[in-house]
């Protein structure tokens, strides 16, 4: 099995019942409090496994089948952290990789090299994902402090990367704004002899100029994410 393919995702959250059960309403009046782990009730696929930390902690794991993570997950006691969350982790051939649905952002892009070579400093780097890029943090060792290290590094990077994803959403709205500018002007000048449905022509403003043209690619073109 391909090391990416030893993947979980971990849950974790202060114990209270009520609010797990809000959370997953399949464990309702079905939990079992006694510190052991548990098979997760009517999933419709995957497998996971619940438990109660000495009535402090509620962790879950999930994974589309038994492997090396989903096990190895199951000796870690709970991270010393009052967030109720979801993380996704890894094995590596150096190491562990855990990431979450909050670092997901635009690219890659032309800085993103320039990027991954210093966040690795902190551990930290780009992985792709079919909508873009998702920050992640590596650690070591499968062990609490470990994982309770790269989980504060990577709080640290969600926190970065919301706050670009708000410049982008600026940045774009500004931008297309700008775009309906030419968009107006045109659409104004014809819209008096417009017929129903007719399609508006394009402005003349940002039009292509000459034929598109594909080179092939070569290997140091190539991004390679984390370094």
């Amino acid at each position: 099995m391909p090391l990416k393919m030893h993947k979980v995702i971990y849950e974790q959250m202060p114990w209270r019942k009520d609010h797990v059960e809000e959370i997953y309403p399949n464990l309702k009046s079905k939990l079992v409090n006694d510190e052991s782990w548990h098979d997760f009730p009517l999933l419709t696929k995957g497998v996971g496994k619940y438990r109660i930390f000495q009535n402090d902690y509620f962790q879950a794991i999930f994974a589309r089948a038994n492997n090396r993570m989903f096990d190895e997950m199951q000796g870690i006691p709970p991270v010393d952290s009052e967030a109720d969350a979801e993380w996704t982790i890894w094995k590596q051939v150096d190491g562990y990789a855990i990431t979450s649905v909050f670092t997901l952002t635009p690219g890659p892009f032309s800085n993103t090299k320039d990027v991954a070579e210093w966040l690795n400093r902190h551990a930290l780097g780009f992985e792709e994902d079919k909508d873009g890029l998702r920050g992640v943090a590596y650690f070591a060792d499968m062990e609490r402090g470990c994982l309770s290290d790269a989980m504060e590094r990577l709080a640290w990077f969600e926190g970065v990367i919301l706050s670009l994803n708000r410049k982008f959403e600026e940045l774009t709205a500004s931008y297309w704004a700008e775009i309906k500018v030419y968009s107006d002007e045109i659409y104004n000048q014809i819209k008096s002899s417009a017929v129903p449905d007719e399609i508006i022509p394009v402005p003349e403003a940002l039009r292509p100029r000459g034929w598109k043209h594909r080179e092939p690619i070569r290997e140091d073109d190539r991004t390679h994410l984390r370094l």
